[in-house]
């Protein structure tokens, strides 16, 4: 299964990308940058995977606990991300405890 996973609802960036039960990810602190690194984060790890975005199978967005505003970056980050995929998949929303329980 293909998954990207998100969280930035603190001020870590953590970006995960599994590609063919591969793993490539990115964490970083950085308070109130969220805005400008994400999608080129997740645009770097793609390209690291030689992988695009149709190649998902889910995007997941962390969902803290952490900063609301923090969370929305993500998630509208990953509204436009989920119609370029063009596929029917799902977007999970949870915690990092329910992600894990959900991707196993």
């Amino acid at each position: 299964m293909n998954l990207l996973a998100l969280d930035t609802s603190s001020a870590a960036c953590s970006v995960c990308l599994q590609i063919e039960h591969q793993e490539y990810s990115s964490h970083f602190i950085e308070p109130k940058s969220h805005t400008r690194t994400l999608l080129p984060t997740i645009k770097r790890l793609l390209e690291n995977a030689g992988a695009v975005i149709n190649d998902l199978d889910a995007i997941i967005l962390g969902v803290g606990p952490g900063s609301f505003v923090g969370t929305r970056v993500a998630a509208a980050d990953i509204g436009p991300l989920k119609l370029i995929r063009h596929k029917k998949r799902p977007c999970l929303f949870g915690t990092k405890k329910d992600m894990a329980s959900r991707t196993q």
